[in-house]
C-alpha cells in the first residue's frame, strides 16, 4: 500500500482563481494518489502549524518573494504556482505572452485606433504580458501608450497602487486619445485604473475601454461596469502542478524551464462592450450585426436598420474596415461559432442555428474555407488542450 503523503496549498485569498486550484489540485489526487491535502495561507500561524503537521510538500501561491524563501527552509519539495520569477523554485503558470496577445485580439476586434497598457514596473509576469500586448499591437500597426507603476509595497502585486502613483495614473488618463482601448496587467491593476477613471472623470467604456487579466471573479463582477479580463486555466495549473509535486516527491528532478499553461479565453463584459468607430452609421451597424448575427440576418437586413443607401454603406465598409458588409457578417459568425464549441457542450446542428448559417452542413463548409478543419475537429483541438493530464 503506497505510503500518505502530506501535501499543504498555500492559497492566497480564498477567491475564485484558489479555488480553481484546489479543484485541479484534487483532480489529480482522487483517487489514485493517498495525499492528505492541507489548504493554508502564508501567515504566522502557517508556520507555526508546519513542524507539527509534518508535510511532505508544497503547492504555494506565494504573495511575494520573501514568503516562499520562509517556506523553502524547511528543506521540502515546493511548486511555484504564482508568477514569481527568479527564487530557484519549480514553477507552473500561464502562458504570460499569450495572455497579452488574447487582450490585443480581444480590443482590436472592437475597432479601436488608440491602445495603453497599465503595468509593474519590477514584475516579470507584467512584462511577459506587455510584451504579448505589444507585439500583436505592433503586427497591426499600433502602438500602445505605457504607465508602470512600481509596487506599493516590495514584490506584493495584489496591492495595487500607492496614493501617489494613483494621482499620476489619473493625470496620465486623461492625456490619452479618446476613445482608447487599456490593457492592465492584472484585474487589481484593472481596477485601479477603473477608479481613477472615475477620478478623471472619464466614462467607462465609452472614453476608457478597460481589461484586466486572471478573470477573478469575485473582482471582475463587483467592478461597475462589470470587468472583462482574460481568463487563466487554474484548474489545469493545479493539476500540473500536483503532478510535478508528485515527482518531486519521489525524488525526480525539477524541470529546467517554468511550465507554462496557455490562457482559456476573454471574457467579455461591460467594460470592453462598444465599437470604437467614429462613423455613428458604421457603428450602429456592426452593433446591429453583432446583436442579430444569431437570427440569419443578411445584407438587406443590415440595410435596412439604417437610413442610409446599399451603397452608402458598403462604402463605409470597405473604406473604414477593409472588407464588406457580408465579410463582416461570415466573420461574426465564424466567431459565434468558435465561442459556443470552445464554451458549450451543444450539438453542431444546435451550434449552426444559434450561429445563424442554414444548417450544419453549412456550418462544416464555412470552417473548412475559413479554418481548414470540421467544427467537431476544432473542438477535439480545444478539449485535447485543455486535458488535465497532457
Amino acid at each position: 500500500m503506497a505510503t500518505l503523503k502530506r501535501v499543504m496549498l498555500i492559497l492566497r485569498d480564498g477567491g475564485s482563481w484558489d479555488r480553481g486550484l484546489i479543484f485541479g489540485v484534487s483532480s489529480y489526487v482522487h483517487p489514485w494518489h493517498p495525499w492528505s491535502l492541507r489548504i493554508a495561507f502564508p501567515s504566522a500561524e502557517t508556520l507555526k502549524e508546519i513542524p507539527k503537521w509534518c508535510p511532505d510538500g508544497f503547492v504555494g501561491r506565494f504573495p511575494t518573494v520573501q514568503h516562499a524563501k520562509v517556506f523553502e527552509q524547511f528543506g521540502k519539495p515546493i511548486v511555484n504556482i504564482t508568477p514569481l520569477e527568479g527564487i530557484g523554485l519549480p514553477r507552473v503558470g500561464a502562458d504570460n505572452t499569450m495572455i497579452g496577445q488574447l487582450a490585443a485580439v480581444h480590443l482590436l476586434d472592437r475597432f479601436f485606433s488608440s491602445f495603453a497598457f497599465v503595468g509593474h514596473s519590477s514584475m516579470t509576469y507584467s512584462q511577459n504580458r506587455e510584451d504579448g500586448y505589444v507585439a500583436a499591437l505592433a503586427k497591426n500597426g499600433y502602438k500602445p501608450a505605457l504607465f508602470h507603476a512600481p509596487l506599493a509595497t516590495d514584490n506584493e502585486p495584489s496591492l495595487g497602487f500607492s496614493p501617489k502613483n494613483r494621482q499620476k495614473l489619473v493625470i496620465w488618463l486623461k492625456t490619452l486619445p479618446r476613445p482608447v482601448a487599456l490593457f492592465a496587467c492584472d484585474d487589481c491593476f484593472a481596477l485601479e485604473v477603473l477608479e481613477a477613471c472615475q477620478k478623471a472623470g472619464l466614462s467607462v467604456p465609452q472614453d476608457v475601454a478597460i481589461m484586466g487579466s486572471d478573470n477573478d471573479e469575485t473582482l471582475c463582477l463587483a467592478s461597475h461596469p462589470p470587468l472583462s479580463s482574460v481568463e487563466l486555466p487554474a484548474n489545469r495549473v493545479g493539476f500540473l502542478a500536483a503532478k510535478l509535486l508528485d515527482r518531486l516527491l519521489f525524488s525526480a528532478k525539477p524541470p529546467k524551464r517554468p511550465i507554462t499553461v496557455k490562457p482559456t479565453r476573454v471574457v467579455a463584459r461591460q467594460s470592453t462592450d462598444i465599437v470604437a468607430v467614429d462613423d455613428p452609421e458604421l457603428a450602429t451597424a456592426l452593433h446591429y450585426i453583432r446583436e442579430q448575427v444569431g437570427n440569419r440576418i443578411n445584407v438587406s437586413d443590415v440595410i435596412h436598420h439604417q437610413a442610409i443607401s446599399r451603397r452608402g454603406l458598403e462604402q463605409k465598409f470597405r473604406k473604414i474596415l477593409g472588407h464588406s458588409i457580408l465579410h463582416e457578417i461570415h466573420q461574426e459568425r465564424l466567431k459565434r461559432c468558435k465561442e459556443l464549441l470552445t464554451e458549450t457542450t451543444l450539438a453542431i446542428p444546435e451550434i449552426a442555428k444559434l450561429a445563424g448559417y442554414r444548417d450544419a452542413r453549412h456550418l462544416a463548409r464555412a470552417f473548412a474555407q475559413k479554418l481548414g478543419i470540421s467544427p467537431s475537429r476544432f473542438r477535439l483541438n480545444i478539449q485535447k488542450n485543455q486535458l488535465f493530464d497532457q
